[in-house]
């Protein structure tokens, strides 16, 4: 599985993201293989709405539409 994105959150990245981020970019970078290297990370300086997180779950579980039933 190679990521796209790799979202940080958390009192860590909210307390210190402006100084762990690009330490863990520099590390990350020298440590993967070449080919996963445009992997981006992405964090919040501020943890997400926990009510607003819920309801985007139940809203995609509510319509999410099984692959077999879609037609082309």
């Amino acid at each position: 599985m190679n990521p796209d994105h790799v979202l940080l959150t958390g009192q860590i990245v909210e307390d210190a993201g402006v100084v762990f981020v690009p330490a863990i970019e520099k590390h990350l970078i020298r440590n993967i293989p070449f080919h996963c290297r445009n992997v981006r990370l992405v964090y919040k300086d501020r943890r997400p709405d926990a009510a607003g997180m819920a309801a985007g779950l139940v809203m995609k579980q509510m319509f999410a539409a099984p692959v077999n039933t879609l037609s082309y």
